[in-house]
């Protein structure tokens, strides 16, 4: 149990010190990145910026479960992903 405690406290560090989560700052020529992730229960996005994608700092997260049984094709599904992330 310890073990996890202090997996959390470390996260918890990354996630809410002074470089992430962050805003976008339109002063920099950072590149902002759109991850997606799919699957037949929901979709996930992240919205992140920086100068490569492996670094990038974290903007937004949307994760969306299906509330309906949907059969959207796999680029429904991203294009759904991406949509949700840009309204946060």
């Amino acid at each position: 149990m310890e073990r996890y405690q202090k997996a959390f406290k470390t996260i918890k560090k990354i996630i809410t010190g002074a470089e992430c989560p962050t805003t976008i700052n339109y002063d920099f020529r950072e590149t902002i990145y759109i991850t997606t992730n799919t699957s037949l229960i929901g979709t996930e996005a992240i919205l992140s910026m920086g100068y490569i994608w492996k670094k990038a700092c974290s903007i937004a997260f949307n994760f969306s479960k299906y509330t309906l049984a949907k059969n959207y094709s796999v680029y429904e599904q991203k294009i759904l992903a991406i949509v949700k992330v840009l309204k946060k």
